[in-house]
């Protein structure tokens, strides 16, 4: 992607998107080429990477390509984009729930494989202790930061799920941890995480932003002693952020370059 940032403003000055054939979106009410980005005998992709609103869709990531099928008489065409879902879009909150969380449906659908990590897990760290939870948030989505504005994001896929003795991770895959030593001071909350894999204990802290409503800063301790930062929304909080997502015909659209995030001055 940081390529196509290079390339974008050259291939714009040279007017190389200029074909007959370049696909177009719609801005500001005119059809505007897209650039023409890589080019070999068997490929062409044109793509754009800006935020432009089309047809009342906010779009981040415009791509197309057209490529020769060697059983194919025509060429090709596949298509794929970044948009934004908006937070007030009717049931986003399912939506999120369903499409990027998994929870109840993960768990059923993986009924084996969840119960061979949760035995393990109880094998490996028992006993496992029954922690104070009451009204803490159970269900949390990690959190991205593009061009200044924080959002939930299909890139950022892994989640985070609260029991009264475990946290659960999933993103490509489920992960377990016995939860020891919770505490909440205010609507800060900290504990230790026991991996059913890994050796040791990581420490874990969650404090939420002074800057942004809705968001948490997430510390990790490791048991080497370095410390990872992250930003996380609960789940009742997910109404204050849109939501990145992605659409393809064909393949997955090359990850945004997302804004490094100064966790010091949330």
């Amino acid at each position: 992607m940081k390529r196509l940032a290079l390339l974008l403003p050259l291939l714009w000055a040279l007017n190389s998107c200029a074909q007959n054939d370049a696909p177009t979106v719609t801005i500001d009410g005119k059809k505007v080429p897209l650039p023409l980005v890589y080019k070999d005998e068997k490929q062409r992709a044109y793509a754009l990477e800006r935020t432009f609103v089309e047809n009342e869709t906010t779009y981040l990531y415009r791509e197309y390509a057209y490529y020769k099928c060697d059983t194919c008489s025509t060429e090709v065409l596949y298509s794929s984009y970044y948009f934004i879902r908006p937070k007030e879009q009717k049931d986003y909150a399912q939506y999120l729930h369903k499409n990027t969380y998994w929870l109840d449906d993960d768990i059923a659908t993986h009924k084996e494989y969840f119960a061979e990590a949760y035995r393990y897990l109880r094998e490996s760290r028992a006993p496992l202790e029954r922690q104070q939870l009451d009204n803490v948030p159970r269900y949390w989505y990690q959190a991205v930061k593009y061009h200044g504005q924080f959002y939930l994001s299909v890139d950022a896929f892994e989640t985070m799920e609260l029991t009264d003795s475990m946290v659960i991770y999933r993103d490509m895959e489920l992960s377990l941890s016995a939860l020891r030593n919770f505490s909440r001071h205010g609507s800060s909350y900290s504990w230790t995480e026991e991996p059913e894999y890994l050796e040791g204990a990581y420490e874990v802290s969650l404090r939420p932003s002074q800057k942004v409503k809705g968001l948490y800063v997430v510390s990790v301790k490791q048991p080497d002693g370095t410390v990872g930062h992250s930003v996380w929304v609960p789940e009742e909080a997910i109404h204050h952020f849109d939501y990145i997502d992605w659409r393809s015909t064909d393949h997955i659209p090359e990850g945004l370059e997302y804004d490094q995030i100064d966790y010091d001055a949330l």
